[in-house]
């Protein structure tokens, strides 16, 4: 990737990054060559620890969801969702959205206190 790709700089600093991640590859499909091809690997960070989400995306759940952490975690999948989102209307714009695959996968679930097999 490069030196210091993995670093964010400083005035990124504090930003929650399921966002900077969605903004960056938004920005790269919109500058992207149409005469190439483009291979995208998206790799999101949430929802894993630590369990964060920008209070936008947990508020929504405050009434439906009790438990804090939980409702965390559903917050962390809106911002996920919501980027996913913005990156297909992203491709949508450019054109090039029809042919597109994508391929969307995980690591393994997340916990719940109700399920004592994971």
């Amino acid at each position: 990737c490069g030196p210091g790709c993995t670093q964010r700089p400083w005035h990124l600093q504090g930003q929650y990054s399921t966002n900077l991640f969605t903004a960056r590859a938004v920005e790269i499909i919109s500058q992207h060559n149409l005469s190439s091809r483009l291979f995208l690997y998206l790799a999101y960070q949430g929802v894993h620890a630590p369990r964060q989400a920008p209070a936008a995306y947990v508020e929504p759940y405050k009434k439906g969801i009790a438990d804090p952490v939980r409702r965390t975690f559903a917050g962390m999948i809106s911002a996920l969702d919501e980027g996913i989102g913005n990156v297909t209307a992203a491709l949508a714009a450019r054109g090039m959205f029809a042919d597109t695959l994508i391929v969307v996968t995980t690591d393994n679930g997340g916990p719940t206190t109700e399920c004592s097999t994971t």
